[in-house]
């Protein structure tokens, strides 16, 4: 089975219920999903 973020097309697509999906400030323009606790994934 395919895990969300292994077949996300665009950063919008990890808003899933859960995820804590949100924006970062700053340029050029960063994500942040949570994983555990107080750990997070962060992309661009």
């Amino acid at each position: 089975m395919a895990r969300p973020i292994e077949v996300a097309a665009q950063p919008e697509d990890l808003n899933i219920a859960g995820f804590r999906f949100h924006g970062l400030r700053g340029d050029p323009q960063r994500w942040s999903v949570r994983v555990t606790g107080n750990y997070r994934i962060t992309f661009g």
